[in-house]
């Protein structure tokens, strides 16, 4: 994971972003030779540059809150609240805060679809219905 305070402050990473991408470009070279020459473009996105674009991953946290034990699985994005459904009534959690986490593009809120499918009453046609002859 990289510093959000580079240098003690998150405004080095516009100076030094791109350097910082043609380094780890070349450091992958090294496992796969042909990377440099096999690419057509590229861009590089800081913790910075991430915390501009979504504000609720401060810091540039792709996590969105600690992973720490007690708030992983049902317990993200924290105890009691990992089942997609919040403390009032039509309130639904999704996003990179809720299970299972951040670095799973989409999946926690096609996770949260399925609880507010099921609340409502709504079957799903591209899900296989229960037949019961598990």
């Amino acid at each position: 994971k990289l510093p959000y305070a580079l240098h003690g402050n998150p405004d080095n990473w516009d100076a030094v972003k791109e350097q910082h991408g043609a380094e780890m470009l070349q450091l992958w070279s090294q496992f796969a030779p042909n990377v440099i020459k096999a690419t057509i473009e590229s861009f590089t996105r800081s913790p910075l540059d991430t915390e501009r674009m979504l504000p609720n991953m401060r810091g540039g946290d792709l996590l969105v809150g600690a992973f720490a034990n007690d708030q992983v699985g049902y317990h993200r994005p924290f105890p009691g609240a990992g089942h997609y459904r919040g403390h009032l009534p039509g309130l639904y959690l999704c996003g990179s805060c809720c299970h299972p986490g951040g670095n799973i593009t989409g999946l926690p809120g096609y996770n949260c679809s399925q609880v507010l499918l099921n609340d409502l009453g709504i079957a799903t046609r591209w899900m296989p219905q229960e037949s019961g002859n598990h």
